[in-house]
């Protein structure tokens, strides 16, 4: 099926777009003041370990979702209209924006940054996968 996707600039003045970049921001700005309770610094073993523990077990999620979304399909969604690559730029933003996330060390809070990053590149493939337009 032919589609024709919208420009950066109609995904960045979408409100879809601006909500999700909200909501991924006050998740880090929460998560800035609450870290990981068990986690020192970013040198440490314990937070390489969890960011590789995060990653796998959103992975996971990700995957189970995708077995009832196959399941269960309506067809409507973004996951559905969205090809092979943005099905892997999906499932790989989510994973390591939640991994970054829940394993903010206390003291080096920069990994928010990153994770704020991978929830800024989710937020446009989600909004670039709604506002396109198929043909035919």
């Amino acid at each position: 099926m032919a589609y024709k996707d919208p420009s950066t600039l109609e995904i960045i003045k979408n409100t879809e777009f601006i909500k999700q970049i909200g909501f991924y921001t006050i998740l880090c700005i929460g998560r800035f003041f609450f870290p990981h309770p068990e986690i020192g610094t970013v040198v440490s073993f314990k937070f390489y370990g969890a960011v590789i523990a995060y990653f796998l077990i959103t992975l996971a999620l990700v995957f189970s979702y995708e077995l009832l979304h196959d399941t269960f399909s309506s067809k409507r969604d973004e996951f559905s209209r969205a090809i092979p690559r943005e099905k892997w730029i999906l499932r790989l933003s989510i994973s390591a924006y939640f991994a970054f996330l829940l394993a903010t060390p206390q003291e080096t809070k920069l990994t928010l940054l990153i994770a704020w990053g991978f929830g800024l590149i989710l937020a446009y493939t989600t909004a670039k996968i709604r506002l396109r337009k198929f043909k035919g």
